[in-house]
């Protein structure tokens, strides 16, 4: 029988990694409060002008003093890393980086994103303390050796942006089948992750059981460690966002299996509208009943089968090269076009032998390409 994960209180720090001395002053007195549009403005220019010069590599710091933004300069920071880092060894350096230099005790430092602009890594940081929760950006240069920190407005609540309208990217064309197979791969609270699930769920209502759905989970081993903050079964089970998000892909794994797409999907849109990861261990009980769902029965499944259903997940991971969230294959070829239902739509039904007459609908616009994973 496998033990339900619990989520442990303290934050273990790994030592792997040498760090920099820390900056004096860097987030002291830290709090929820607001900054107003005008300083953070201030602080968008002064990380762009780090970037784009490249002379001063310095972190600031805004403190509200009568209404007027003050600027702090901090020393440089170096970390040597890897060459040609995956997303997951980004979020783990920077976590470690800045959990170990950059602020206070106390503060819990995420990294909830990584995408590439302007040639480096851009993070979107969550720090987080009793107090409540301020989200800024960092940057790491992808040889892993620079680290540039800066704030900016990045509500915590906000989803991924909504798709622009663009042409459909051309080229992707999936092997026929009689009846298509798709796949994907997400980690439940990745945004980018829910963005493919909410474009891929108008699919679903059109085309049905014409297609074969596969619901599937970003599962790494060893991840951070492998210890109880984010794994199971002594760390070979691991998600990128910790205990709470491992739990909650059980859950939705043992719903799959159980109950069907159809209730699945309407446990999903529940927990998009209604759930994020800081509620999950209570929320996910609203989203079972809302979805007619047994919530004794899914406990049950998760402390059961929970390691067994990871395990399967974790080996599919590794035969289909699975590094980020979200991936999407259909017939087994991975398409990376928008997210977007129309671009979906138009990629699954790509894989028909006879394509039926739902692929004819339009479910919108389509984008033809899209950024951002876990």
């Amino acid at each position: 029988m496998a033990k339900k994960a619990t989520k442990k209180k303290t934050k273990k720090k790994p030592a792997k990694h040498a760090h920099t001395p820390k900056p004096k002053g860097l987030l002291e007195g830290f709090t929820s409060t607001k900054m107003t549009s005008s300083m953070w403005n201030w602080a968008i220019v002064l990380v762009a002008a780090i970037l784009i010069i490249g002379m001063a590599l310095t972190a600031a710091r805004f403190a509200t003093e009568g209404g007027i933004a003050t600027v702090v300069e901090v020393p440089k920071l170096v970390y040597t890393g890897p060459k040609g880092m995956s997303d997951a060894e980004v979020i783990a350096i920077s976590e470690d980086f800045i959990t170990n230099n950059l602020v206070p005790p106390g503060i819990e430092v995420t990294v909830n994103s990584v995408e590439e602009e302007s040639g480096v890594y851009k993070l979107n940081i969550t720090l987080s303390s009793d107090e409540g929760d301020n989200n800024v950006l960092g940057y790491l240069t992808k040889d892993g050796e620079l680290f540039f920190y800066g704030v900016s407005e990045v509500e915590p609540e906000e989803e991924a942006p909504e798709p622009t309208p663009v042409p459909v990217k051309a080229g992707f064309d999936a092997p026929d089948q009689e009846k298509p197979e798709v796949k994907f791969f997400v980690m439940s609270f990745c945004p980018f992750g829910q963005q493919a699930e909410k474009g891929l769920e108008p699919v679903y209502q059109l085309l049905g059981d014409s297609v074969d759905w596969s619901p599937h989970f970003v599962i790494y081993e060893d991840y951070r460690g492998g210890g109880e903050d984010y794994c199971i079964d002594d760390g070979k089970l691991c998600s990128m966002h910790g205990i709470d998000e491992l739990n909650e892909n059980i859950r939705q794994a043992c719903i799959g299996r159980d109950y069907g797409s159809d209730t699945l999907w309407t446990y999903l849109k529940y927990v998009f509208d209604n759930c994020k990861l800081g509620n999950i261990n209570t929320c996910w009980l609203k989203a079972a009943e809302a979805a007619n769902v047994d919530s004794d029965a899914v406990s049950a499944c998760q402390e059961a089968d929970g390691v067994a259903l990871m395990a399967a997940e974790r080996a599919l991971n590794v035969e289909y090269e699975v590094r980020g969230s979200p991936a999407v294959f259909v017939n087994g070829e991975k398409f990376n076009g928008g997210r977007a239902p129309e671009d979906y739509k138009g990629a699954i039904c790509t894989g028909f032998e006879d394509a039926p007459t739902g692929c004819e609908e339009s479910l919108g616009a389509a984008t033809g390409s899209a950024s951002g994973s876990c």
